[in-house]
């Protein structure tokens, strides 16, 4: 008979009630007969493999704010972490204002582009449209304002000096944060949100300057790689995925990260992270990426069977993330004693192999199949597979869709992971109201 280990993180962390615990044999939606073939090396890498060995859990658990990492609250976990814990945690946070200021672009671009100007948007709209530009990777230059309040003015004339390549570091820092201090978690500035003057009438427009969310992003990348000795390596493992359009992309190969790192996390793996990375790199040869980490990456090997002569099959990587589940969980049985904690790991994986298909995808230009797989890992993004940084990506895709509806929704998902939601909010509200009104009014129903 199989041996049950006690469920410590559903113990320590309450999680049973949370995500429905079940017993280890109990059948459940998700975790059924394995469709795939996971080499062992992508098996074994994974945290979920090795924090199953006996003693692993606990040694992790012991140290770390952990119930405050499941919930993703970083206000509660970065000054409660330390060293690794807190470089990752830092790490974290830069990558979910990244594509805060993402959201915050794709809503500037989708209200105030030529075709969607209308007369009585304020003069510095023009601004922000070109801020948004820059923001998604396309050239062109900002206007400087020279009618509007500091440091928004500030802001506008130090983009508009701007020349040559962009990246984090070099943005401009008009907002003032707190000096880079490895435990702190700083608000974002008031000021930037400001109420503008429309051009008709006496109206009013509330908008938020995406610098500012661009500056705590580059705030927590150089408070992460200040944390721990290994902070540099953490901070470019867990970043490189998640660079901006404008970034250059870092390809990092995959290098041994702490335990601590990686536990609870949305990836399972430091080559998951590198092969995520590596598809994003300008030129990219995707069948060959997919190809050079399918004995190293659980996502990449999942993937590998859907992809031939350079097109992905969708509905074959929906049911290769279905049964990923099964040889993970075997792996996990197979390294120590069953636990209810195995099932919730195994589901997460799940969400994992969809975003990556999602990305390979969108690699390989495939926008339907992309839209297809993310809303996919979308519904099975709950729990512990509820990313933040993937959630705000998802709502920028819908704010460039002019979905405004469904991107406030996961916009308010996770209001309280980090300062600031609200403020990236204001540039959504201005596109849902502007959607709302071409909709025009609502057929009466009898």
């Amino acid at each position: 008979m199989t041996q049950l280990k006690l469920p410590l993180l559903a113990l320590v962390l309450s999680l049973s009630a949370c995500t429905g615990g079940t017993e280890p044999d109990a059948p459940e939606e998700g975790v059924g007969p394995s469709v795939v073939s996971l080499p062992l090396a992508t098996l074994d890498g994974a945290w979920m493999v090795q924090i199953s060995v006996p003693g692993i859990q606990e040694q992790v658990m012991s140290n770390g704010p952990w119930k405050a990492v499941f919930d993703r609250d970083y206000v509660q976990a970065i000054p409660a972490a330390s060293g690794d814990l807190q470089a990752r945690l830092h790490a974290e946070a830069s990558v979910i204002y990244r594509q805060a200021a993402l959201l915050q672009a794709q809503s500037i671009a989708q209200s105030f582009s030529p075709e969607q100007r209308r007369d009585s948007d304020p003069e510095q709209a023009v601004y922000y449209y070109e801020l948004s530009q820059l923001i998604l990777g396309h050239t062109g230059t900002v206007m400087a304002l020279s009618d509007a309040p500091d440091p928004l003015q500030s802001a506008s004339k130090a983009w508009s000096e701007l020349e040559g390549d962009l990246s984090l570091p070099s943005i401009p820092a008009v907002y003032t944060l707190p000096a880079v201090s490895p435990g702190q978690v700083p608000e974002l500035p008031q000021d930037a949100v400001v109420e503008l003057f429309e051009q008709v009438g006496d109206s009013k427009m509330s908008l938020a300057d995406p610098t500012a969310t661009l500056q705590l992003a580059v705030w927590h990348e150089a408070a992460a790689r200040s944390a721990s000795d290994k902070g540099d390596a953490i901070a470019d493992a867990l970043i490189a995925p998640w660079r901006l359009p404008f970034e250059p992309k870092l390809i990092v190969e995959p290098t041994e990260l702490p335990l601590e790192v990686l536990f609870l996390g949305t990836v399972g793996s430091a080559a998951d992270m590198a092969f995520l990375a590596s598809l994003g790199a300008a030129g990219a040869d995707v069948p060959a990426v997919v190809g050079n980490f399918s004995q190293r990456s659980m996502v990449a090997a999942a993937i590998t069977p859907c992809l031939s002569a350079g097109v992905l099959e969708p509905q074959c990587v929906i049911d290769a993330a279905a049964g990923v589940p099964a040889p993970l969980l075997q792996a996990m049985s197979a390294a120590g004693p069953v636990s209810k904690d195995h099932r919730m790991y195994a589901k997460g994986a799940r969400a994992t192999v969809l975003r990556g298909g999602a990305r390979v995808a969108l690699a390989l230009g495939d926008d339907r199949g992309a839209a297809l797989l993310r809303i996919n890992a979308l519904d099975h993004s709950g729990d512990a597979a509820a990313d933040p940084s993937f959630l705000l990506s998802q709502a920028a895709w819908d704010a460039g869709t002019r979905n405004a509806l469904r991107a406030q929704e996961l916009l308010h998902t996770q209001a309280q992971v980090l300062p600031g939601m609200a403020s990236v909010r204001v540039s959504l509200d201005v596109l849902h109201l502007r959607v709302s009104r071409d909709a025009g009014p609502a057929m009466p129903m009898h």
